[in-house]
């Protein structure tokens, strides 16, 4: 038996890790199901007629989903069945469609969570390393220190929840960069409904002063 093999049978808790990473590599898959696609969710689809959106989910009520497309900057309704292939889009969008660079992504992006995150996985890891060693160390089985085995666990544990307060970090900014653009274009238009209305003051005005010098010539 060789040394690896002899402590992936001693001591189970780095086998479970080594099984953790080979599963999550794994379970990411390309294509995505329509039943489990979520608001403000960047996708890519085709249709059973070949018609390719690209998009902002807005809405997902179990039959049909709303997509902001990014061709159109429109919301356009497909009825899931209708949906013959998704996955996630390469861009992330805003709520008119319009792509959301990874610039702009960076500018508001904060390292809180992945911070967090790390040393909070660092923790939870080492702990479970320690309690799993624990009985192995102290039983006739004997196997790898459970101080080895905890900071496995610690490292391997920062690593994974890091990778997931990355992921958190990245989805504030993108929120945050989607309720910039609305703002700016809410802004936008209070400020040309405010120059129509000076507009038609003037026009008032000068329809008023023209009636006005009118009268008066005429008395």
């Amino acid at each position: 038996m060789t040394f690896a093999r002899k402590h992936l049978v001693q001591n189970p808790m780095i086998a479970l890790l080594l099984m953790a990473f080979v599963l999550n590599a794994c379970s990411s898959s390309r294509y995505l199901n329509p039943m489990s696609l979520k608001e403000n969710e960047s996708i890519r689809l085709s249709t059973k007629e070949n018609k390719i959106y690209e998009g902002l989910i807005t809405q997902n009520n179990g039959e049909e989903i709303i997509i902001v497309s990014e061709s159109d900057h429109k919301p356009h309704a497909l009825k899931l069945t209708d949906i013959r292939r998704v996955e996630y889009s390469e861009s992330n969008h805003d709520f008119l469609g319009y792509p959301i660079s990874d610039a702009e992504i960076e500018q508001y992006k904060k390292n809180k969570n992945a911070w967090g995150y790390a040393v909070g996985g660092a923790v939870i890891g080492g702990l479970i390393g320690l309690v799993v060693a624990l009985p192995f160390w102290a039983s006739d089985a004997g196997g790898i220190p459970p101080y080895f085995t905890g900071g496995i666990g610690a490292v391997a544990g920062s690593i994974y929840f890091a990778g997931k307060g990355i992921k958190k970090d990245k989805e504030i900014s993108i929120e945050t960069v989607r309720y910039l653009r609305d703002r700016e274009r809410e802004l936008e238009r209070e400020k040309l409904e405010e120059q129509e209305k000076i507009k038609k003051l003037q026009k008032e005005s000068e329809e008023l002063k023209k009636r006005m010098e009118k009268k008066d010539d005429s008395k």
